[in-house]
């Protein structure tokens, strides 16, 4: 209601009223979440021509949206919505970014109908299948996260996918990523289905997320020389062996990771950020040799201590939670060669950080 008032407010000038609603557009509800409790469908619509990219996840107040009022939509979400229905969206054809996570009311009839779509999560969805995803062929981003539904018959006809989140899914296979030749974003987490068979034909992977992968090894991982960020959380697969050949690596997470030591590391000499927490492989021999690194995690790391750390003289970002190894006169060093005002120290200890920060003058 607070919208209608402030419209009516204002109808004493009509180029007054047209001004304000399109700096309320382009400013306010460019990127739009209704507010808790104050608004309702006859409020959105006033401002319906001006919004791009709608929220209405877990909303129980919208009940519908009138395309001619909401046709300038291209970003809409709908993860867990129990308002919105197929009637509601399937004229909505200029949406390009759909989130139907969990959703219980869309389905293929509407679905198949928006085929200007590039990015759709379809995470726990329960509804949709191969019959509409396989019209959407212009997707370029897909979230397929633990779903039940989805198989290698219409994936297989998404060619422009460059993105793609197969975590916990057990439907998608070989037979259809292999074909997948443009992604160059993978995330395989929890993943028991892909194998070095198709990942392998898969060269143009730039970001890999291998977290408690049990099938990847070293035979696929060695050929994607490309990748620059790689997630290695306790993956009990991946060696020295090809991580040493991704030496274009610039993001590598190795939390909790068994297998990988300074051998491979030290030749990773690009990396910007580093995650190294609950990491007992690693040491100073090869952390003093990254220089260019501008993040580091050292929560929980005891391996690690002022020798190497000194020498990162780039560090802007640095995580410092339970660790009981770092030692002041490191700290002291990099804020001495830092940006001191750009430094985002972690540590556990509270007043050390309000202390130092008052001993640097910040």
């Amino acid at each position: 209601m607070l919208i209608k008032q402030f419209i009516a407010f204002t109808t004493t000038n009509k180029f007054l009223v047209e001004d304000i609603i399109t700096e309320i557009g382009r400013i306010l509800f460019y990127r739009y979440r209704p507010p808790p409790d104050n608004i309702l469908n006859e409020d959105l619509e006033l401002i319906g021509l001006y919004i791009i990219d709608l929220d209405l996840s877990y909303d129980r107040r919208i009940t519908y949206l009138e395309p001619d009022k909401f046709y300038n939509i291209t970003s809409l979400n709908l993860t867990n919505n129990m308002r919105i229905t197929n009637t509601n969206i399937s004229l909505l054809i200029n949406i390009t970014s759909l989130n139907l996570r969990n959703n219980k009311l869309i389905t293929d009839s509407s679905l198949s109908l928006l085929t200007n779509i590039t990015s759709l999560d379809l995470m726990y969805n329960e509804l949709i299948t191969d019959s509409s995803l396989s019209m959407l062929t212009n997707i370029t981003s897909l979230i397929l996260q633990d779903n039940k539904l989805i198989t290698d018959s219409s994936l297989s006809l998404l060619t422009n996918i460059t993105s793609l989140i197969l975590q916990d899914n057990g439907l998608i296979t070989d037979t259809s990523l292999s074909l997948l030749t443009n992604i160059t974003s993978l995330n395989l987490r929890f993943n028991y289905k892909i194998t070095d068979s198709s990942l392998s034909m898969l060269t143009n992977i730039t970001s890999l997320n291998l977290i408690y992968n049990n099938l990847i090894t070293d035979t696929s991982l060695s050929l994607l020389t490309n990748i620059t960020s790689l997630n290695l959380y306790v993956n009990e697969l991946i060696t020295d062996s090809s991580l040493s050949l991704l030496t274009n690596i610039t993001s590598l997470i190795l939390h909790g990771n068994r297998l990988i030591t300074d051998s491979s590391l030290s030749l990773l000499t690009n990396i910007t950020s580093l995650d190294l927490m609950n990491n007992n492989k690693i040491t100073d021999s090869s952390l003093s040799l990254l220089t260019n690194i501008t993040s580091l995690i050292l929560q929980d790391n005891h391996v690690i201590t002022d020798s190497s750390l000194s020498l990162l003289t780039n560090i802007i970002s640095l995580n410092l939670m339970d660790n009981h190894v770092i030692s002041d006169s490191s700290i002291y060093l990099l804020y001495v060669h830092c940006c001191v005002a750009a430094m985002n120290v972690r540590t556990k200890y509270e007043q050390f950080n309000k202390s130092y920060f008052t001993y640097s003058n910040i």
